[in-house]
């Protein structure tokens, strides 16, 4: 992977493999992640793509802004703790040893570094927008709400028929069946394709397999209104990462490569779109 970033001029925006929790940071703790670091980064320093090393997922923004404190009951001296634990790990020994190991490449703490609650918080940083979708906003809000870089955005649609077959038979086909439910791990499911469906004006679907192709032409449209406004906003905007080009398991999920390997109709039109010559900027 990384050879082939190389040879074709691609930038890689490398994560430490921390996300979802926070961690302790324990002196035990602490050395395994000072040496699991220096390997890491000694492994891929010498690589010319590896343009940037970021911390963690999503752990500052959850922290901030998604409640887990009074979630998960922890106590005021808890808190405390954990936020000093955060800032040890993600501000102290993981920027050292990029330092170190790989001076001259940059280090940022936690993606994204503020939430896509508020446009304000759009000038700065990166985001992860997830107004459409988690925030059911209409897709036109994604010309509106533009980063100064979108490191996470997308739209789910199912894999193509091909691949729904291999994991179920015609009699699973709905998108309210037990099995299609299964193969669904969003908490929002296969009703919020059938609404963006008809919040879109898109045709209502006959039967499951025009279904399917709806909410692949539902993917589409977002990731085309997103990308376009992202390019067009430039040099405000300065990059896209979408959200998520393959997964690890078969299903409804917002990659453009599904687990098969088989690519959907949003996988061609992201190559269009990233090779497009009719903007000025």
């Amino acid at each position: 992977f990384y050879h082939l970033a190389d040879s074709l001029g691609l930038v890689i925006w490398q994560d430490f493999m921390f996300a979802g929790t926070m961690y302790p940071a324990d002196s035990v703790f602490i050395h395994s992640v000072e040496e699991e670091a220096s390997q890491q980064i000694k492994r891929l320093r010498r690589h010319p793509s590896v343009g940037l090393w970021c911390g963690n997922n999503e752990i500052e923004v959850a922290w901030k802004n998604w409640g887990w404190q009074l979630k998960y009951g922890y106590s005021v001296e808890q808190i405390s703790q954990l936020e000093a634990e955060y800032a040890l790990l993600f501000d102290r020994v993981l920027p050292q040893q990029v330092a170190m190991h790989h001076p001259g490449i940059s280090y940022l703490g936690s993606s994204p570094t503020n939430n896509w609650g508020l446009k304000s918080d759009l000038n700065y940083g990166n985001n992860h927008f997830w107004g459409i979708w988690h925030g059911e906003m209409a897709l036109d809000s994604l010309s509106t709400w533009v980063p100064r870089f979108m490191s996470e955005f997308g739209m789910q649609s199912f894999p193509t028929m091909e691949s729904i077959h291999q994991f179920s038979i015609p009699s699973d086909f709905d998108a309210q069946s037990e099995i299609m439910k299964f193969h669904q791990k969003s908490y929002k499911g296969n009703q919020l394709i059938s609404k963006y469906i008809k919040m879109e004006s898109l045709e209502p679907a006959e039967d499951f397999p025009s279904f399917v192709a709806r909410s692949h032409h539902l993917q589409v449209l977002a990731l085309e209104k997103g990308i376009t406004a992202h390019q067009v906003a430039y040099p405000f905007c300065m990059g896209t990462l979408i959200w998520q080009f393959n997964e690890p398991w078969p299903g409804a999920s917002w990659s453009v490569i599904d687990y098969y390997g088989r690519p959907k109709p949003a996988y061609f039109k992201l190559k269009k779109l990233f090779n497009r010559k009719d903007l000025k900027y």
